[in-house]
Parts: C-alpha cells; sequence; structure tokens
C-alpha cells in the first residue's frame, strides 16, 4: 500500500466537510427566502375586474360609411394622372 501522509489526510477531511457545510448552509438559505408568489402574488378576477371597471374605456369613434367612400373616392382622384388638358388648363392658371 501507498504511504499517506497524515496532513494529506486532514486536508482532504477538512476540504470535505466545508464542501458538505457550504452546500447544507446554500440549502439553508434558499429555503428561508420567500418564494416568487409570496412576493407579487397573482391578481384576482375580481381585482382585474375592478381595474378595468375604474380605468375609462378609450373606444375609437366610429365612422359612417359614408364619409369613408367620399374620403376613398377623393383619394382615388388625387391618384389618377392627370391628362394632357388638365395639365395645360393648370399651367396656363400658373402663367396668370
Amino acid at each position: 500500500m501507498l504511504k499517506i501522509d497524515k496532513n494529506i489526510i486532514i486536508g482532504i477531511l477538512i476540504a470535505a466537510i466545508l464542501v458538505f457545510a457550504g452546500i447544507i448552509g446554500w440549502v439553508l438559505f434558499q429555503k428561508g427566502k420567500p418564494l416568487a408568489e409570496e412576493i407579487s402574488p397573482l391578481p384576482s378576477q375580481e381585482e382585474i375586474i375592478k381595474k378595468q371597471l375604474e380605468t375609462p374605456n378609450e373606444s375609437p369613434q366610429v365612422v359612417p360609411e359614408k364619409e369613408i367612400e367620399k374620403q376613398l373616392q377623393e383619394l382615388n382622384k388625387k391618384e389618377q394622372p392627370l391628362s394632357g388638358e388638365e395639365i395645360k388648363k393648370q399651367l396656363e392658371e400658373l402663367l396668370k
């Protein structure tokens, strides 16, 4: 058998004891911490409903279909290319 120095055996035992003590200390430290659920619990349905009722409801304004159609027609008119006669009329107006 190999002869192992007494000091080496004592050093290994001390290291093993420190490792186990560290693990036990870490486990006890984790037990003492409050869980995330305890810190910030989820709101109940009643609280959610109360919060929704308290906040003002900002719904978008309803635009009648006739106004939408008018706006679409105006946009379509603007997008159409000008004919030669219309260009001449605009140039004459600008020159005057």
